[in-house]
């Protein structure tokens, strides 16, 4: 039973971790990447 636990908490960490950083690197980015990827990929975001 604590495995489970221990394994449940160990993801949820993880995947709080990969939400903040999804979130930290949209703002630091911005506009620019907006920008480039609409020059490389042709299309509009």
């Amino acid at each position: 039973m604590n495995v489970i636990i221990q394994l449940l908490g160990g993801i949820g960490l993880f995947l709080l971790g990969m939400s903040l950083m999804t979130d930290s690197l949209k703002a630091i980015a911005g506009e620019a990447l907006r920008q480039w990827l609409v020059r490389f990929t042709n299309s509009p975001i």
